[in-house]
Formats: structure tokens, sequence, C-alpha cells
């Protein structure tokens, strides 16, 4: 969250932190990087293991229906 960019050691700035979309582009990117570069030809799996979740009142039924809402840049939901 907010409260811990003091001490994040990886924190994505400029065009790659403009909307969701933009982010979700990023770890897609940055998943296929290092698969190339680790030479991993198959299925990985992203474990995410954050302590702190930002609470969000938008609910998706599906997942195409998130990924509409992500791709959307107007939409004002708190997508987390």
């Amino acid at each position: 969250g907010e409260s811990q960019h003091e001490t994040a050691t990886h924190v994505v700035k400029g065009g790659d932190n403009e909307s969701t979309r933009t982010r979700l582009e990023r770890i897609r990117r940055d998943i296929r990087s290092w698969k190339e570069k680790n030479n991993v030809n198959g299925h990985i799996t992203v474990i995410w293991s954050a302590s702190v979740e930002r609470p969000s009142e938008a609910e998706y039924r599906t997942a195409d229906d998130l990924l509409t809402a992500i791709y959307d840049d107007s939409n004002t939901d708190d997508i987390s």
C-alpha cells in the first residue's frame, strides 16, 4: 500500500503505473521477460504473497467481466 512505498524495493512509476490496464500489461511483460531469461518453456504459477491488500467494493462475476473492467480506461472502480 501507500504506507509501504518508503521501504519498497520495486515501485513501478511513470507510464506503467497510469492505469489498471498499464499495470496489468507491465506484470505480464515482466513475467514473459522472466520466462525468457530463465529459459522456461512451459506454464508458470505466480503466487501473490502481499500481507496487505486494499479492499475493493467492485465485484465481477467472471474473469471476462474483470478483464473488461481492467481494459476500460474510463473505469473508476478500485480494482486491486
